[in-house]
């Protein structure tokens, strides 16, 4: 990659095997290349932080900069911005987070639901309908407290009514037509009714935000739901805005037309929760 780089941009680069712990300030002038800062127990760690300043210091790590850490949050410099792939992620997901006259539909899928109680709360006063699938199901079926939050904000909330599972993901699946009389089964997939529903809900909005598979998309019989979402939101009329994480790794294995694929899904989560995060306040900051 070196050698890529280099003969690339016609000039040297020398490796620094050691990131921002090395002595930057006494290098000679030239360009270099700094090993995954990540590797180092400094940068995620907050311990024997190194102190860096620099000339200009540019973030270009959205999907990390919900995190303090140190490329994040320990950089001094005289000139600061962010990259353009950076901006490109705030201006997608504003457009899900500003209020106007589109309609808006967020469907939110996949699992870690207490993380995503946040999002869920804000998302409820900005876009017009929310469709709640995946394992988020299993928990908020039984749980009707923590939809209690954010029901009576402006969004409709929609649970999948009806989908596939049993007691484990291994076991032939059954289908439950109200998941209500699933019993002690887990629903591993989202069903007919409730995909047709949602089928309904995207061809009336204009923007769609998606985070989270509708089931088990690493199992051949489980991912069928997530699969037809795609299909549904390749052929809608409506901008798509993928959230990142897993939902992004799915989508990106099928050909699709979407407007905007986050490349990070803690961060996207961390951002509509919150509309801001730990890396733009410490541009502001700085």
């Amino acid at each position: 990659f070196l050698l890529y780089l280099s003969d690339t941009i016609k000039q040297n680069i020398i490796f620094l095997p050691d990131g921002l712990d090395s002595d930057i300030h006494s290098l000679d002038p030239g360009v270099y290349l700094m090993e995954n800062v990540r590797f180092h127990d400094y940068e995620t760690k907050n311990v024997n932080r190194p102190n860096i300043e620099v000339d200009i210091y540019v973030n270009e790590a959205f999907s990390v900069s919900h995190r303090n850490h140190l490329s994040i949050t320990g950089i001094k410099s005289k000139s600061h911005c962010f990259g353009y792939c950076f901006v490109k992620e705030i201006n997608y997901l504003n457009i899900v987070m500003t209020k106007n006259n589109n309609k808006k539909l967020a469907i939110i899928g996949g699992s870690k639901t207490m993380d995503k109680i946040p999002m869920l709360e804000n998302l409820s006063k900005k876009v017009d309908v929310i469709f709640i699938a995946g394992n988020n199901v299993n928990v908020l079926a039984d749980n009707t407290k923590l939809i209690d939050q954010f029901s009576n904000n402006k969004a409709k909330i929609i649970l999948m009514n009806d989908g596939f599972g049993n007691i484990d993901p291994d076991k032939e699946p059954n289908y439950f037509q109200l998941i209500k009389d699933k019993g002690h089964n887990k629903i591993f997939d989202i069903g007919p009714i409730s995909l047709h529903i949602l089928y309904k809900l995207i061809k009336e909005t204009d923007i769609v935000f998606w985070n989270g598979a509708l089931g088990i998309t690493e199992h051949s019989f489980y991912k069928n739901g997530s699969e037809a979402l795609v299909q549904m939101l390749n052929d809608a009329d409506c901008k798509v805005v993928i959230g990142g994480g897993d939902t992004s790794g799915f989508v990106n294995k099928y050909y699709n037309n979407f407007d905007h694929i986050s490349t990070g899904g803690g961060a996207s989560i961390e951002y509509i929760s919150n509309e801001t995060l730990v890396g733009i306040e410490n541009i502001k900051s700085i």
